[in-house]
């Protein structure tokens, strides 16, 4: 019995006395019914009688049987980079439930796919049969906003409920009507039942039959639910799948770009489920593959917490992007806003290591707007607008020397990683004018805007010069590459005596500046990370060794900061910071404590890449792509 008294209160079940309380008022108590009650009731009926003495201020009797179920008991959980796995126990019994996300880089087909898995599978503990049942309920309202529509129908073997806004239009405001853009689909070929009606109706229909088959139909079509015997023991686990059908992904430069896994128009949900039903035991087998592998490969490089931390930062960062392709058949992988690139330039690692065609499709749209004439200015642009519509710039601000470095440093990790520059080639007028604005702008960058301007402005940065130094390089490399012995020598030579400049005017004693003006500050050279990445040698190692042995006398409970001015952190730059070293240890010094934050930060947001290093709070940036920046250890190899 649960109940709630203000005053004096009794309460009788069947003429015997249960609860009696002197003057007091509290609500929501609980009280368990005795055996000698209970005994009372077995014919499913108990008259129950209720007497509260109001004595001052507010009255109150609220009273209820209700019934206490055995719940189900989360025992583990382990994030993996394409999945994650739950344990559960009730009773004897145990529940194994995994959420898959098949983002296997390598695989643009089934990387492009909207599927995702959610895997189940019931094992006896006591080695007795048992009846086991398990129900999935959805509201749609949650994610869509007014105007949606449920539909529960089967075809072709699969039983499938789709959801989403009535009459959509084919492109509309971001801010009004992005949210319920699109139709999102649940459903399997395996033996399900389903129904739609009120949620209380159907969980209770399902507690007393085990399944949805003669629930009735009701006119409240709010909740959809999937309802599915278990096979306990079973060899392999039984599945729902759920899609989304974005229908198209951008309306990019006038073309209405579809999506890469329906790219001719051909190809219909279910179609795709179909396909995705097929594939089912192959893709399971593939992602529990790929991450064992990556775990594996990432303990190598930097150890166990390295290692996690890079499988919770896996599906955040691919989960970002969309792929298409345009009408020439180049390949497009974006985020909405298409950009910016120095949002890709972080997460590029991720993508070079395992698809660096990927990296390049990231770069596409870049180079086609500054080479059709449509941009106009001797660096790349900041971003080129975004959903909707993408038609060029409209974030404020051009950053010339930190998109010009992006965009150079990371051409040159693709012909690193593809051991040729055929790609670079393809756009070398393009580079070359880059690399020349950044020849012309020499090795103090001004008052130009970074990256980490939301840290306040910084005229004269150092680590921003520092880019622009290895995007000359990258320049001269990539030209050495294509056997352009002539540039590649010019730009070498410039980058180094610029390198030379710069440690000069950036020598503060025991670190080098945040600011070339600024003598007292200090800041991660983040940039510099390429420097041995890319092969280029620029930068002496007595730099590297002085920078990262100042931060670790900077270091916090969780890490050290980005720079003098503020006590935060920017995870990405500390994993770069952190990989400056080739010495383990001093890796692992500068990375634990941001393992550290992760494992008992309060804050039940997705991973943040902006975190307070003095205390477990974050500051802001979460779910971001930029997380693939994780990956950058894993580069040391290739």
């Amino acid at each position: 019995m649960r109940y709630s008294h203000d005053d004096v209160f009794q309460l009788y079940v069947n003429g015997m006395q249960l609860v009696s309380t002197g003057y007091e008022w509290k609500s929501d108590l609980r009280v368990n019914i005795p055996d000698s009650i209970a005994e009372t009731m077995k014919d499913g009926k108990a008259v129950i009688a209720a007497h509260c003495e109001n004595r001052m201020g507010g009255a109150l009797v609220d009273f209820g049987l209700y019934a206490e179920l055995k719940e189900a008991e989360q025992t583990s959980v382990d994030v993996q980079a394409t999945q994650t796995h739950y344990t559960f126990e009730c009773g004897d019994v145990e529940l194994k439930l995994s959420f898959t996300a098949p983002y296997l880089l390598d695989d643009l087909e089934t990387l492009a796919r909207p599927v995702n898995y959610i895997s189940y599978q019931a094992k006896a503990l006591d080695g007795k049969e048992h009846d086991v049942a398990v129900y999935f309920e959805i509201d749609p309202h949650k994610a869509f906003r007014a105007g949606q529509s449920t539909q529960m129908y089967e075809k072709d073997g699969l039983s499938l409920m789709k959801t989403g806004q009535e009459n959509q239009k084919l492109w509309v405001d971001q801010e009004k009507d992005g949210r319920s853009w699109g139709y999102f689909y649940l459903g399997t070929k395996d033996d399900v039942t389903c129904a739609q009606g009120d949620a209380a109706e159907m969980r209770a229909y399902f507690m007393k039959e085990g399944d949805l088959k003669q629930m009735r139909k009701s006119a409240e079509k709010r909740y959809a639910a999937f309802a599915q015997k278990l096979d306990v023991d079973g060899d392999f686990p039984q599945h729902l799948t759920a899609a989304f059908d974005g229908l198209y992904t951008m309306a990019y430069f006038g073309e209405d770009l579809r999506p890469y896994w329906n790219k001719d128009g051909k190809t219909s949900i279910e179609d795709l489920y179909a396909d995705a039903e097929e594939d089912y035991k192959e893709v399971m087998a593939k992602c529990y593959a790929f991450d064992r592998q990556l775990m594996a490969d990432a303990y190598l490089a930097g150890g166990k917490e390295y290692a996690e931390l890079c499988a919770l930062a896996y599906r955040q960062s691919v989960s970002a992007f969309q792929m298409s392709e345009d009408s020439e058949g180049e390949l497009l992988y974006f985020t909405p806003q298409v950009g910016p690139v120095d949002e890709y330039y972080p997460a590029s690692p991720l993508y070079l290591r395992y698809n660096p065609d990927l990296v390049k499709a990231m770069l596409n749209p870049f180079f086609y707007y500054s080479e059709s004439g449509k941009w106009g200015k001797p660096f790349p642009p900041h971003d080129l607008g975004g959903y909707p519509a993408v038609n060029g710039q409209t974030i404020g601000g051009d950053m010339p020397v930190e998109e010009a470095g992006n965009g150079l440093i990371m051409t040159a990790a693709i012909a690193k990683m593809e051991k040729n520059a055929s790609y670079a080639e393809k756009h070398w007028k393009t580079l070359t004018q880059w690399a020349e604005y950044l020849l012309e702008n020499g090795t103090d960058t001004g008052d130009q805007l970074t990256t980490d301007n939301f840290a306040g402005n910084c005229p004269h940065h150092t680590n921003l010069s520092a880019k622009g130094i290895l995007g000359i390089a990258a320049y001269a490399r990539l030209a050495e590459m294509l056997n352009k012995k002539e540039e590649a020598e010019k730009y070498m030579d410039a980058a180094h005596e610029m390198t030379k400049e710069w440690e000069k005017a950036a020598y503060a004693g025991d670190h080098y500046r945040l600011a070339f003006d600024q003598p007292d500050s200090w800041g991660m050279k983040y940039n510099l990370i390429w420097d041995r990445l890319l092969g280029l040698n620029l930068f002496p190692e007595r730099v590297i060794q002085k920078e990262t042995d100042f931060y670790l006398t900077k270091m916090n409970e969780f890490g050290c900061p980005l720079d003098s001015r503020h006590s935060y952190a920017k995870v990405d730059w500390t994993v770069w910071s952190a990989s400056l070293s080739a010495d383990r240890m001093q890796f692992r010094k500068l990375m634990l404590p941001l393992y550290k934050f992760m494992n008992e930060t309060t804050d039940r947001t997705p991973m943040a890449d902006l975190i307070n290093t003095d205390r477990a709070t974050i500051v802001g940036f979460t779910g971001r792509t930029v997380v693939g920046a994780y990956f950058i250890r894993l580069l040391e190899k290739e």
